[in-house]
């Protein structure tokens, strides 16, 4: 795959193509006020366009070097299922994907809807971990991997049950009859709600004028979970989680939902450091659409329900209860 990535991309380069510097995978043909955007991943190819008769004599070029077929608009790529609405919106699902990897596990209209990914107040544990011989062997024979593996994977178009599986993926390396069972149930609310959707609507369809976007963001962070993970080790306890949901107008485009690689000593600290990653995002996004010319709104809006943390992003005093953040490496 990296022999073929590197020929495929000396290609683009030798057509005229220009890499992101945002994305390798992504590269761009313009003449005049005209463009194609090509996204690929290994052998699969995204096109978008505003010319049909640039796409066209492209995708000739490509002929020339490759064995490859025009499918048309697109429907579905990498497993996402891509739906164009009337009104010039569209919407993304992974319905296909979901019963297929339900389907492999087991899970089928007869069996029992979920309609939340977890539990509330049920936490997963150490303690909950295999504690003799026959519990570790009847744990390893459980797919509890090759599971998560495909949950995790369906979050591209799911943010609702990032956490969740987040939670569940902290024991990947060491997991129990209960970690297995909490994994199936996200499975089953996954094909109990399989025909949902991620929406993102043109600005006609709301009622509002095309033009520049604004960029926003949602964050949020829990605070010293006291949990070890499944590590033989305690690397995992006492550390937050955190999330954002990033937003491009009214599209949401970006999300996660992860533990934090270090512990903070304050909620204040945890909210300061997710909302420091959404930050991140929220540049990538905006040197990405820097790239394709796409217009948008200079300063971003960062939504923060912790006093604290907004007052040291609008202040940042060095005093006891800060001075000990360190510059991240």
């Amino acid at each position: 795959p990296k022999a073929f990535s590197d020929h495929f991309m000396s290609v683009l380069k030798r057509l005229g193509f220009t890499q992101s510097t945002r994305d390798s995978c992504l590269w761009s043909y313009k003449l005049g006020k005209y463009y194609a955007h090509y996204l690929f991943h290994v052998d699969d190819i995204l096109c978008v366009s505003n010319n049909d008769a640039l796409r066209g004599a492209l995708f000739r070029k490509l002929e020339k070097h490759f064995k490859i077929k025009d499918e048309g608009e697109i429907s579905k790529f990498l497993g996402i299922r891509i739906t164009r609405l009337e009104d010039g919106s569209f919407t993304l699902d992974q319905q296909s994907y979901i019963e297929k990897v339900a389907e492999k596990f087991g899970v089928s209209e007869e069996s029992k809807p979920v309609c939340t990914p977890s539990t509330h107040g049920a936490k997963l544990s150490k303690e909950m971990l295999p504690q003799n011989a026959a519990e570790k062997e009847a744990a390893q024979n459980l797919p509890y991997q090759e599971l998560l593996g495909c949950l995790i994977y369906a979050t591209k178009t799911r943010p609702d049950a990032c956490f969740a599986i987040s939670d569940c993926a902290r024991f990947m390396s060491n997991w129990g009859k209960q970690h297995f069972k909490s994994a199936m149930k996200i499975l089953r609310y996954l094909y109990s709600t399989r025909t949902r959707k991620i929406l993102y609507a043109s600005s006609a369809s709301e009622g509002r004028p095309p033009g520049a976007c604004i960029i926003s963001a949602y964050v949020d962070a829990n605070y010293g979970d006291e949990r070890d993970g499944g590590g033989s080790g305690d690397d995992d306890k006492w550390k937050s989680q955190g999330g954002y949901l990033v937003h491009l107008g009214s599209a949401l485009v970006s999300w996660r939902s992860r533990r934090h690689a270090s512990r903070t000593l304050s909620s204040m600290e945890a909210e300061y450091q997710e909302a420091c990653e959404a930050a991140k995002e929220v540049r990538f996004l905006q040197q990405l659409l820097d790239e394709l010319e796409v217009e948008h709104e200079r300063c971003a809006v960062l939504y923060e329900d912790n006093q604290a943390c907004i007052a040291f992003s609008k202040n940042n005093t060095c005093h006891d209860r800060t001075k000990h953040i360190d510059v991240k490496a």
